[in-house]
C-alpha cells in the first residue's frame, strides 16, 4: 500500500543497487555482492542548505537530492555486520545514499534519504 504522503505528491519507481560490504581476502579488497531492488519514492532537489548540514563538509558542494519513501534506503553501515550504501540512477547520474532519517510518527511513517551524486572520476 502507498504511504498517503506519496499519494499527494506523486512518486516514481527507483531501481536501487543494494551492495553488501567489501571484504578482504589475502590482503586485497573484494567487492560485496549486489542486487537490484525496486522502490517507490518521491525524489526532490535539495533547495535549502539545512538539509545538507547532516553531510560531511566536503560532500556539501556535491549535487544532492532528497528521497522520500515508505521503505528505507540504506546508508553505509560499518563493522562486521555492515553493508555499502544504496545507489540509484536519476536523470543519467549515479547517486549514493548519505543519510537516512526515519520519521516514525504513527500514521504517516516514512523515510527521508539525503543522497549525493557519485563523484565523476
Amino acid at each position: 500500500m502507498l504511504n498517503p504522503p506519496l499519494l499527494l505528491v506523486g512518486s516514481t519507481m527507483l531501481t536501487v543497487i543494494r551492495k553488501e560490504a567489501e571484504r578482504y581476502e589475502g590482503g586485497r579488497v573484494v567487492e560485496g555482492s549486489s542486487r537490484k531492488v525496486l522502490l517507490r519514492a518521491n525524489v526532490q532537489p535539495i533547495l535549502r542548505s539545512t538539509d545538507t548540514f547532516v553531510l560531511p563538509e566536503a560532500d556539501r558542494s556535491r549535487a544532492t537530492l532528497k528521497v522520500y519513501s515508505s521503505e528505507p534506503l540504506r546508508q553505509r553501515k560499518e563493522g562486521d555486520e555492515g553493508y555499502a550504501a544504496d545507489q540509484f540512477e536519476w536523470k543519467g547520474e549515479l547517486y549514493e545514499v548519505m543519510k537516512v532519517v526515519d520519521y516514525d510518527m504513527g500514521t504517516l511513517n516514512h523515510f527521508k534519504a539525503i543522497c549525493a551524486r557519485v563523484e565523476l572520476t
